[in-house]
């Protein structure tokens, strides 16, 4: 991957998520052919070969950094030419699909009338490749007016008829339908005005094509054992796709009550995010199933499927009825599913102190599924490969992978279906959370994975990466248009949002924490929520525990402005002197002097250090300026950013630096395995951009000479890799070739000496540890 191409790589949507995404070229690939011949290298690791090594590299690239620098420049310049908010939207031409004016100028719906309830009928034929269908949506009428608007895209409607809810004989008569295609909206021209305070029933009938578009309400396919083509009809809402399938009002925060009923035929059964009530076959052949009526909740969480699948199934310690569906053929490979579902169930119960609220929940494999998965309230959506896991085939970080998905989704449940964003813009309240809780539900799956030391490579500093281009964009931001609205399911909302939420976690306490998300979803509950209200419950809570923290002052300056902090540390004898700074990779004037901040890029950081004399006593500092000091500093060293905890890096002054590299040549489990992680991204990265010589950095990494553990291992070789780029054409890459597998050295050793046969006896992190170096 070029140098350009890595500066582009900002925001993986999707599936890559849901999984570790690989932003610049593995470097190991590279060295393949060279550690196959490990067996003819020298086992005995002579530190005093390394430290020659690096003297000769460290002037060597001291030679070219002027050079790689000005490249590098020229590259992250391009930066410029990308846009720093959201796709600019044009303006609509209010002009409805048939030539005459649309009268409604808002890409938003008003709030006039609005939903309560919805009655579906569906009638997909799924052979033909159309559905046929009708909704009665009852609507409280919250102002007078005489016209309705709702979202429909891609149906033909063919009537429309309003009436009183309680009088259905009277009706209010329509004058006409008119249809705006860019902002997908159905307008009403009724003949009288709607009181204020009634309730209406407003009945369409409508058809549509059952697409393979992967959205709506489409068609998808799969391969019997005996190569036979089989037809499914499933759906995909989110963000703004309920209305492909139904008119509707089709935003979040116009949340009602859903109930189904679906037409099908004898060979399928079908499913909707509620349990079947009856299902009764009809003179013509075909059978007809009721739903129970849902909880209160947005259009995009609808969800129903038409299939001929089979299921395994068990409850929760509730009894909540637990179910994965899969092709029959495939339907061995889905209890480890169930088995992960049920545990995770029970352990959001408990953590988050609201019981789940539906009586079941499915998990059901998708053949042709655009995004990982989709938490659909009762009936989750996932790729098959991020659902079904084959023991005897599979890797066992697609086990990993399967668990984290599965808990991702069903941290969903409470965050984003039972409290939900008020609108898109704050959809990292959704994202961020599941994001970050996805780690604690997949850490009781498997403690072995131990996931708190995962999520410092997988999630925070892969989101430090894409949060120092200065394209990336604030956690909170507004958006208007439907065509934005995609752009903003990023690594922005869904890493950075749950590094900082894991930050405040850290900072004020699990106990309080804990207790401001319990206010939080029972204030909000079966409602909708903005990233202030999270605040002020979290800061009642911390209110409530005596602490002194304005958890909404500190948390907007990590939401509404891009980018992180680097924290210098300077000492002077016993004193401590913190300055804060916004890091950036792109350090030309203009990437400085970008977009405006309306914090001044200016962090409330809850710093935490500890030191040499006192390493197993963390010392939080919530720094709210520019620089602050501390005095009684003691020791050979200080250590900023506590066990990673912190969406911030750290540089030191020379001293201080010499410092921790000494601890770590002399011991370095003193540091924490994230920590270990983040001391070597942060030397790598603060090299990358000057501000740090890259001999530190080297000079660092050969305590990995040691280092026995995957997540540091890890950090390295992504923070080399940008080196590797840059050296590669060099005459001084083979200086390079022979300082990293120096450091492989024992870890190469030791991967030899095991038997792999003996999979059982091997954990899994020194499995990802091999598959790392070799």
């Amino acid at each position: 991957m070029s140098d350009n191409e890595i500066e582009d790589v900002s925001f993986l949507p999707g599936e890559s998520l849901h999984r570790r995404a690989v932003y610049e070229r593995g470097i190991i690939q590279r060295f393949r052919f060279v550690a196959c011949t490990k067996a003819k290298i020298a086992l005995g690791l002579v530190l005093v070969v390394l430290i020659i090594i690096i003297v000769a590299l460290s002037a060597t690239i001291a030679n070219h950094q002027d050079t790689e620098k000005s490249s590098s420049e020229k590259v992250i310049e391009n930066e410029k030419q990308q846009t720093t908010t959201l796709t600019p939207v044009s303006t609509p031409n209010y002009t409805a699909t048939n030539g005459q004016p649309f009268p409604y100028h808002n890409i938003r719906l008003p709030h006039s009338v609005t939903p309560v309830s919805y009655k579906m009928y569906m009638h997909p034929n799924i052979s033909e490749s159309f559905f046929t269908g009708h909704v009665s949506i009852i609507c409280d009428v919250n102002e007078n007016t005489d016209f309705i608007v709702f979202h429909a895209k891609g149906l033909t409607i063919m009537t429309i008829k309003v009436s009183d809810n309680s009088v259905p004989t009277n009706l209010f008569g329509v004058v006409n339908w008119l249809e705006h295609e860019d902002n997908e909206q159905i307008y009403v021209r009724l003949m009288k005005y709607l009181p204020k305070g009634l309730k209406i029933n407003m009945y369409i009938e409508y058809n549509g094509t059952l697409g393979t578009l992967l959205h709506g309400f489409y068609k998808s396919s799969y391969l019997s054992s005996s190569n036979e083509k089989r037809y499914i009809a499933t759906t995909h809402f989110e963000p703004t796709h309920a209305r492909e399938a139904f008119p509707s009002f089709d935003e979040p925060a116009m949340k009602a009550t859903f109930e189904m009923t679906m037409i099908r035929d004898e060979q399928h059964f079908s499913l909707f995010n509620m349990p079947l009530k009856v299902s009764t076959k009809l003179d013509n052949g075909l059978y007809q199933d009721e739903f129970e009526t849902s909880v209160k909740m947005s259009t995009y969480l609808v969800a129903f499927v038409v299939c001929d699948y089979k299921n395994v199934s068990e409850t929760t310690k509730r009894k909540i009825q637990v179910r994965v569906f899969a092709p029959p053929d495939f339907i061995g490979s889905a209890s480890y599913a169930l088995e992960v579902a049920v545990k995770v169930i029970d352990y959001y119960e408990d953590y988050f102190g609201v019981k789940y609220p539906l009586p079941k929940q499915d998990l059901i494999a998708i053949p042709d599924f655009e995004a990982g998965a989709m938490e659909n309230w009762g009936l989750i959506t996932y790729r098959m490969a991020d659902v079904l896991y084959d023991r005897d085939t599979a890797s066992t970080h697609n086990k990993q992978n399967i668990a984290v998905v599965i808990a991702h989704e069903l941290a969903h449940q409470w965050f984003g279906n039972l409290v939900t964003m008020d609108w898109w813009d704050d959809l990292w309240l959704n994202e961020g959370f599941a994001s970050y809780v996805e780690y604690l539900g997949t850490d009781i799956v498997d403690h072995d994975w131990r996931m708190g030391d995962q999520f410092v490579t997988d999630a925070l500093l892969r989101a430090a990466y894409l949060d120092s281009l200065a394209n990336s964009h604030p956690i909170s931001q507004p958006v208007s248009d439907p065509g934005q609205i995609n752009e903003l399911f990023d690594a922005i909302s869904y890493s950075k949002g749950a590094s900082i939420i894991r930050m405040l976690n850290n900072y004020i306490g699990e106990d309080v924490f804990k207790a401001g998300l319990v206010s939080y979803l029972n204030k909000y509950n079966y409602g909708n929520a903005q990233t202030q209200d999270l605040w002020s419950s979290l800061s009642e809570a911390a209110s409530h525990a005596k602490l002194n923290t304005n958890v909404t002052r500190l948390m907007n300056t990590w939401t509404g402005q891009t980018g992180y902090p680097v924290v210098k540390v300077t000492r002077s004898r016993d004193k401590m002197t913190l300055t804060q700074s916004r890091f950036l990779l792109n350090t030309s004037p203009n990437a400085q002097n970008g977009t405006p901040s309306p914090y001044g890029y200016k962090w409330e950081i809850p710093f935490c250090y500890t030191t040499q004399t006192e390493p197993e006593r963390p010392v939080k500092q919530l720094l709210t300026d520019v620089t602050a000091t501390v005095d009684g500093i003691l020791g050979d060293w200080v250590k900023g950013n506590c066990g990673m905890y912190g969406f911030y890096r750290v540089n030191y002054d020379p001293d201080t630096w010499r410092g921790i590299i000494r601890q770590l040549n002399q011991n370095h489990t003193v540091f924490s395995v994230p920590e270990r992680a983040g001391l070597l991204d942060d030397a790598f990265m603060l090299a990358r951009v000057g501000q740090l010589d890259y001999s530190v950095a080297l000079d660092l990494s050969l305590y990995l000479v040691n280092e026995e553990d995957y997540v540091p291992w890890s950090s390295f070789l992504d923070s080399i890799a940008f080196l590797s780029d840059r050296l590669e054409s060099k005459p001084v890459y083979s200086a390079f070739k022979a300082y990293l597998l120096k450091l492989m050295m024992n870890r190469l050793k030791t991967i030899s000496e095991k038997d792999w046969l003996k999979f059982e006896n091997i954990s899994d992190l020194e499995k990802y540890l091999k598959a790392a170096i070799i």
